[in-house]
């Protein structure tokens, strides 16, 4: 799953902050703030029974995270950016008020370090249309939320689980499922917030050189938007992959990937 980018929120300006109808939340999202988030990702080896890998030493990214939004037409134009090692990176893109997107664009210095490193073409228009249909915020325009609602609307969870099964490039077939609900309102750092949290989970067993491969993934997922904006607050996800041979386990990774923000005005 890509940890580039994440998070972006559409507007309607002097509108209350949520509607409540028959228990629902209906997230009403600024243009007029936006949001700062520090992020850090890393990859941890808990198991490595070739003992080759140094156990318990994460690998760590850091990078800032930006987002604004602003008033196109009967939509809204969003802006993504991320502060990486390697460069900047920006996707733009507009979202109608139901949450279609079109016209996304990605570019920056950190994109052209990745591409240059790819080892296969990558389709720019493509990427973009992914990244931008996987932002936070879009995920909330013109939806509104039942106690257990899922936050990933059908499409967008099987895009989670393919892409996965793709990141873990193994040669026989992986079954997966992932359920976030609405688990309610929560305060955190002192403001009111609609908490999303669940699980994504991957598993499939296949033969590699005579011996019997299986693999287990589980990732927790946890996203928490501020009532008064719809802007994200925090995001995390924790992931924790297994690789058994024979039965017998081989290798345990961990992978996180999260960030905190502050909310500010344009």
């Amino acid at each position: 799953m890509r940890f580039v980018l994440a998070g972006a929120f559409v507007a309607l300006v002097l509108a209350p902050s949520a509607a409540f109808a028959d228990d629902r939340v209906s997230p009403v999202l600024s243009t007029t703030m936006q949001r700062a988030c520090r992020a850090e990702s890393s990859q941890t080896v808990l198991f490595d029974a070739s003992g080759r890998s140094r156990l318990n030493e994460p690998q760590v990214q850091r990078s800032i995270r930006t987002f604004f939004a602003t008033a196109a037409g009967a939509g809204y134009a969003f802006e993504q950016g991320a502060i990486t090692d390697l460069g900047d990176i920006k996707l733009n893109v507009d979202v109608a008020p139901n949450g279609v997107i079109s016209n996304a664009v990605i570019s920056g210095a950190a994109l052209a370090a990745q591409i240059a490193g790819s080892p296969t073409p990558v389709d720019l228009p493509a990427l973009a249309h992914s990244l931008a249909s996987e932002i936070p915020e879009r995920l909330i325009v013109g939806r509104s939320f039942a106690l257990g609602d899922d936050y990933y609307p059908q499409d967008i969870r099987q895009t989670l689980i393919s892409q996965m099964m793709a990141a873990l490039g193994l040669p026989f077939p992986v079954s997966g499922s992932i359920e976030m609900p609405f688990r309610g309102e929560i305060q955190q750092d002192g403001r009111r917030a609609y908490l999303f949290e669940g699980t994504l989970r991957l598993a499939g067993e296949g033969d590699i050189g005579g011996r019997t491969l299986s693999i287990d993934a589980l990732s927790q997922y946890r996203v928490v938007h501020d009532a008064a904006t719809g802007l994200v607050l925090s995001y995390g996800i924790d992931q924790v992959t297994e690789a058994r041979i024979n039965g017998e386990v081989f290798t345990r990774q961990r992978g996180i990937d999260g960030y905190v923000c502050e909310i500010a005005p344009q």
